[in-house]
């Protein structure tokens, strides 16, 4: 190649990346856009899971036993099996129960007639605080679950038993007052699917039980826990706001509807009723909101629980 053609293919050589930066500076977006883009998606609200917000209070016992035979003073419990009577129900065809005897004489039978709660474990564990230790029985499957707890001393007495209201979850223990007595937690299920709510979204608020020795019982305990159980309802309430502000964000309802009915339930289920509606009033702001609001009350005087606190209040 001679010197003028040379000179002509370096003078088109930088016309044509001349063109191309031209073209880019042209058709692409600033850099800042992306991190714009980043951050209007970061300010949207996460959903409300009840579940989800917070830390459980409480631990998990750990006495349980691998053995299905456990001996305690004179008694003695195992753990047998039977069929199940629903065969056609979905679950396990082989259900395990309990058995206490003393003596050889059966004390009781722990079962359910619910075919679904397929296993059987048990242990011992001090509850109330001296020498002497408690059996706690648990029988689950899936998503159920029932708890007894047995004392011995001085005779044999069941002092809990999860049945008696509609409960949930594994039962977790802690000595929240320090009195010596350990209080037992679970999860109220009585609006476990209320209304259009699914397994996520449903709100499933904590329940203590404390001993009540001249009673020898456990009982339902959440008004004189409440500063327990209410620890972090300014964050709740905060994120409630949130997610009642995302109007336009899918499934908009079904959030509102989660997030205000676990805090208006922390208040109710802790005597605080007239704050957690209050609560209601300003906050839930769907069309339904008469109707929504008609179903809650229906669906808590069918509830055990709630109907305890209730007659608790009025003795008091």
């Amino acid at each position: 190649m001679n010197r003028e053609g040379y000179q002509v293919l370096v003078f088109a050589i930088c016309v044509l990346l001349w063109c191309c930066d031209r073209a880019s500076h042209e058709n692409v977006a600033p850099v800042s856009a992306p991190s714009q883009q980043a951050e209007s998606v970061k300010s949207e609200s996460e959903p409300y899971v009840p579940d989800q917000f917070g830390q459980s209070i409480g631990d998990f016992i750990k006495t349980y036993t691998d053995q299905s035979r456990l001996s305690y003073r004179d008694y003695e419990i195992d753990k047998l099996t039977r069929s199940a009577r629903n065969t056609s129900e979905k679950g396990s065809t082989t259900i395990e129960y309990a058995v206490l005897r003393r003596n050889r004489r059966v004390i009781a039978t722990f079962d359910t007639p619910l075919d679904r709660l397929a296993q059987v474990r048990f242990g011992l564990f001090s509850f109330l605080g001296n020498s002497e230790k408690q059996l706690v029985i648990e029988q689950t499957s899936e998503k159920f679950w029932r708890y007894w707890i047995v004392d011995f001393d001085p005779d044999f007495k069941i002092i809990y038993d999860s049945n008696d209201y509609e409960l949930v979850y594994e039962l977790r223990i802690s000595d929240l007052n320090g009195d010596g007595y350990t209080e037992i937690l679970q999860n109220l299920g009585t609006f476990w699917y209320f209304d259009t709510l699914d397994n996520l979204y449903s709100p499933r608020p904590p329940i203590i039980f404390s001993y009540r020795r001249e009673q020898r019982k456990y009982k339902p305990s959440n008004f004189a826990f409440a500063p327990n159980l209410l620890k972090d309802i300014d964050q709740r309430i905060a994120k409630t706001r949130e997610v009642v502000e995302q109007k336009d964000e899918p499934n908009h309802a079904v959030h509102v509807k989660s997030a205000i009915l676990d805090v208006l339930l922390r208040y109710i289920y802790t005597g605080k009723g007239s704050e957690g509606w209050k609560f209601y009033d300003q906050h839930y702001d769907l069309d339904d909101k008469p109707i929504f609001k008609d179903l809650l009350l229906k669906k808590l005087h069918q509830d055990r629980l709630y109907n305890a606190q209730q007659a608790e209040i009025s003795r008091n």
